[in-house]
């Protein structure tokens, strides 16, 4: 059967070619398939398509043979790719692609922004398919993780992105919009979910570092009565990233305010997680240790074990479990806001001092710096108030003062400065590399401190007062 006339076709249809048969088509056919072929060279280069022996010749003088006719009218009728690839993927509710997708690239990221020692701790594997999950059957958690997402781009950006911040707080009263209604049902499964929790815990952490306290201290305390309701803060322990950012959450909050934390651990560690380590310690005048509160002594060995393990973990390349990171937090930041000391003794300096070392390596975010006004306030007071007598070791009362200066970044008027650089002379420090070795004589992790440290440093032997 000889090919179809394309002559028939209209002039508004796509041509039509149709042959049955080896005898060669007219004339006005294989131009019209010349024309079809090159359609692709006029656009620019074109691929060769495999067709094991035979290619398609860019050659117009070569007559198209029977296959080649075939594949053309074949790729003409496939359609191009519609959608992307989130496209399949059902989710809780219809948003705009490009906002799951901010999602889903700040998720694979988040861990490394807002917790420094990332790289050191082998954290759930689980966690990913789990969050993925709950997007697609939660709403509330859905627009929960985007206006986090969005407020913290808007945070990066800085106040030239008004429309990130206005998308955020949409997003944010979407989100607690869906969870009033769902605290109104009956079902309490649903109420009490970790997706729920979750919900609650991002909304804590955006009151807080947006700087609405009262609402921020509301959304813990409510969480805190949920968590109560499953039967207490410890049996998150299977649940470890959950429970990881909700003890960073109530941990700040109580550094801020100077409040007690809103949860408690029954079965807090008070020894070293690890056999003690024994490391020359040549700065040390002497076992200070042994000369303040037996409770403040524990908790420094505690996180002198951990520093040591995380400064040796850098340095192999190696990740400790999630499990000591979670027992060490509370371990030490909890017994220490369970204890109090008079404003001007060596015990509560050095409490202080733990805190504010904790504080920094715990829950700091690398790019986002948190302000604790109670405990930056409370650790300059102490300070000042001992006023370095000789109950303090000297090179002690220079690591009490260096992370003073790194940790109170809300502190615009650092008067701490001249009396840090006074002490900086008479221990004739005369480099940060120095410094370095004094502070690594006592509690130091290089990975989160050191830059810090260093700018701090020169800052202080910069200035004129």
């Amino acid at each position: 059967m000889p090919a179809t006339n394309p002559s028939s076709a209209s002039s508004s249809q796509l041509p039509f070619i149709v042959i049955t048969s080896l005898q060669k088509t007219d004339p006005e056919t294989r131009a019209l398939i010349r024309k079809h072929v090159m359609l692709g060279k006029n656009r620019g280069k074109t691929r060769s398509l495999n067709l094991g022996e035979s290619t398609i010749s860019q050659d117009v003088n070569n007559e198209p043979t029977q296959q080649q006719v075939a594949l053309i009218q074949t790729c003409s009728t496939i359609p191009r790719k519609v959608g992307s690839d989130l496209s399949f993927i059902p989710f809780s509710e219809t948003v705009e692609p490009p906002m799951i997708a901010g999602v889903l690239e700040f998720s694979s990221v988040a861990k490394k922004v807002v917790f420094s020692l990332e790289s050191c701790v082998a954290f759930d594997r689980t966690s990913p398919f789990v969050f993925m999950q709950a997007l697609t059957f939660d709403a509330a958690y859905l627009h929960a993780m985007i206006f986090a997402t969005q407020a913290y781009s808007a945070w990066m950006a800085g106040p030239v992105n008004s429309m990130a911040s206005r998308s955020a707080s949409l997003h944010y009263m979407k989100t607690v919009r869906l969870l009033q209604e769902r605290l109104l049902l009956d079902d309490e499964a649903t109420k009490l979910s970790d997706s729920t929790l979750n919900v609650v815990l991002a909304l804590a952490w955006y009151a807080h570092v947006t700087g609405d306290f009262e609402s921020s201290r509301h959304h813990m305390a409510g969480l805190r009565t949920m968590i109560d309701l499953r039967g207490g803060i410890d049996t998150l322990k299977d649940i470890p990233k959950l429970l990881f950012e909700i003890v960073r959450c109530d941990i700040a909050m109580a550094l801020h305010s100077g409040e007690r934390p809103f949860f408690s651990f029954n079965n807090i560690s008070h020894e070293p997680f690890l056999p003690y380590i024994n490391q020359a310690r040549s700065y040390r005048e002497e076992n200070f240790l042994e000369n303040i509160d037996k409770r403040v002594s524990r908790v420094w060995a505690i996180m002198e074990q951990f520093c040591s393990l995380i400064n040796r973990s850098f340095d192999a390349n190696h990740k400790i479990p999630q499990v000591i990171l979670l027992d060490t937090i509370a371990s030490v930041m909890y017994n220490l806001l369970d204890l109090r000391f008079g404003s001007s003794s060596i015990d509560e300096a050095i409490r202080l001092g733990l805190l504010a070392f904790s504080s920094s390596v715990f829950l700091q975010w690398q790019s986002v710096k948190q302000s604790y006004r109670h405990l930056a306030t409370a650790y300059r007071s102490c300070l000042f108030e001992i006023s370095f007598s000789r109950q303090v070791p000297s090179y002690l009362s220079l690591w009490l003062l260096i992370i003073c200066g790194i940790s109170t970044f809300d502190a615009p008027n650092d008067n701490l400065r001249p009396l840090l650089r006074a002490k900086i002379e008479l221990s004739e420090v005369s480099s940060w590399g120095e410094m370095r070795d004094i502070m690594g004589s006592f509690l130091w992790i290089g990975l989160v401190l050191d830059k810090a440290g260093e700018k701090y440093f020169e800052f202080v032997l910069s200035s004129e007062d």
